[in-house]
């Protein structure tokens, strides 16, 4: 996903084409993601660190989707700009932090590790 966004950023691509690409790269990884932390949500203890982990992307999915609906919001939190701001005009801000990036990061690894045992 991070891909998506440095080639959008390279080609200085508008809101719709950056819409269309991540329609096209991202989501597929986002609907892979979803599937291995919904396999495995019920599979682990919920207090373990991949438990929470689940727990939490599955808590804050609709959040994560809403970013790969609209090229306007950033792929992660952006302070205090004039993005946000406009964002937060329109009554829909989307925050995706770096904590939120780690969490992904951990899904993965550590399901990816538990569906390779």
């Amino acid at each position: 996903m991070y891909k998506v966004e440095a080639d959008a950023r390279r080609d200085d691509l508008d809101v719709h084409a950056l819409q269309q690409q991540r329609t096209r790269h991202s989501k597929p990884v986002l609907e892979q993601i979803e599937a291995l932390a919904l396999r495995h949500l019920h599979g682990v203890l919920p207090g373990s660190l991949l438990g929470k982990a689940l727990h939490y992307l599955t808590a804050q999915w609709p959040t994560l989707v809403r970013y790969a609906d609209d090229g306007r919001y950033p792929i992660v939190s952006v302070r205090r700009t004039h993005l946000e701001l406009r964002l937060r005009g329109d009554n829909d801000p989307v925050q995706l932090t770096n904590s939120w990036t780690r969490w992904i990061r951990r899904i993965v690894v550590s399901a990816g590790a538990t569906a390779q045992s």
